[in-house]
């Protein structure tokens, strides 16, 4: 088998992160209200942001590795990542910033309005090194991937550039970041809502930066792994994704969530590999189009809960309803139609903008 030399859009790690992006709003719209059956399991949906993270490290050493590896200015090519990651991240994001100081302003939602000094770090995009509380509140993951985007020249040396020898030390960082991560839970005055080890989302001692690069780490592992005919082989064999996911699930259940992201690596070299069964249901069009556009997915629907604080309320006082399931019933409603005019309006040409050329595709997976 010759090496893995993907040409284009993997749809199918396109189309994940669409399911993945739904399972965090699911998580966040619908955890406590519904049969235990249900609910049991969408109380894991936090993890699909440790997904996000072993996919960007993934996508990034298959979009930028080599060329970091090999390039012979190595400023000037890093100047252009970040150029291009911010182009991809900070549009939307600014705007919801905004939005969101706005709203809090007008007395919207429980928290009040914005303290000053929470703007600078949320403007830097590092609130989630421990600097500040989030604004637009799903950004903390984008503050902690700006953290792996600063770092990607040594990681990329130190995963990608050496010897095996090297990229072993790096997964032993990856491990030891996960398992600090989740002793967090039993540390001393660090407590907060939490369904699980992983979910580390306050800006704390920078624990979301160690949750993301202990993914982020783990998804170049995988790139590397891929190019090994071998390892490609094996990972191709009949019933590898539905065996993956059955462990994912297993690993969930148990509160295994360091074994969880563990997993997610195979998972994602599976898909980018395959072409067939799972990979080829995430690759159909309605699921490809909910990647497409699950960056606005992700972000927009915590700022869509804050603007309909208020008229939801009004709306459940009228019909005499529970607001949390009005809230979720209306949001859900309303977000992907809000996600795809906020992709079209805000990301696609703030993209091209910050850019300065058109938008390339390999920059909208």
């Amino acid at each position: 088998m010759p090496e893995f030399e993907p040409r284009g859009e993997i749809r199918a790690l396109t189309g994940i992160r669409g399911v993945a992006a739904l399972t965090v709003v699911a998580y966040h719209f619908w955890a406590g209200q519904l049969p235990p059956w249900l609910d049991a399991p969408l109380r894991h949906g936090y993890l699909a942001v440790d997904l996000f993270f072993v996919l960007s490290g993934f996508v990034m050493a298959m979009t930028y590795g080599a060329q970091t590896v090999a390039t012979t200015t190595p400023w000037r090519s890093f100047a252009a990542f970040l150029r291009a990651r911010l182009a991809r991240v900070y549009p939307l994001l600014i705007v919801l910033i905004v939005f969101d100081i706005a709203l809090r302003a007008f007395g919207f939602g429980v928290r009040g309005p914005v303290p000053l000094a929470d703007i600078p770090a949320n403007l830097l995009l590092v609130q989630a090194w421990g600097a500040a509380y989030d604004i637009a509140p799903p950004s903390w993951s984008i503050s902690a991937e700006f953290a792996a985007y600063l770092m990607f020249p040594a990681l990329v040396w130190l995963m990608l550039a050496g010897s095996q020898r090297r990229a072993l030390v790096g997964v032993a960082l990856a491990l030891a970041l996960l398992a600090v991560v989740a002793s967090a839970l039993d540390a001393p005055g660090l407590v907060w809502p939490r369904h699980g080890p992983n979910d580390v989302y306050m800006p704390w001692l920078g624990l979301p930066v160690a949750r993301c690069l202990g993914g982020f780490i783990l998804g170049l592992a995988t790139w590397r792994v891929v190019q090994r005919p071998a390892a490609a082989a094996w990972l191709v064999r009949p019933g590898a994704a539905p065996i993956l996911l059955a462990c994912i699930a297993g690993a969930a259940a148990l509160r295994a969530d360091p074994l969880v992201v563990v997993l997610f690596a195979p998972l994602v070299a599976v898909l980018a590999l395959s072409r067939s069964g799972v990979a080829a249901w995430l690759g159909r069009p309605v699921v490809h189009w909910l990647g497409i556009v699950s960056y606005s997915i992700y972000l927009v629907h915590g700022s869509l809960r804050l603007l309909l604080d208020v008229p939801v309320a009004l709306l459940a006082q009228g019909i005499g309803a529970s607001p949390p399931l009005v809230m979720s019933a209306v949001a859900s409603l309303a977000l992907l139609p809000l996600a795809w005019l906020t992709y079209q309006a805000i990301e696609v040409p703030g993209r091209a903008w910050l850019r300065g050329s058109r938008v390339r595709q390999s920059l909208a997976n």
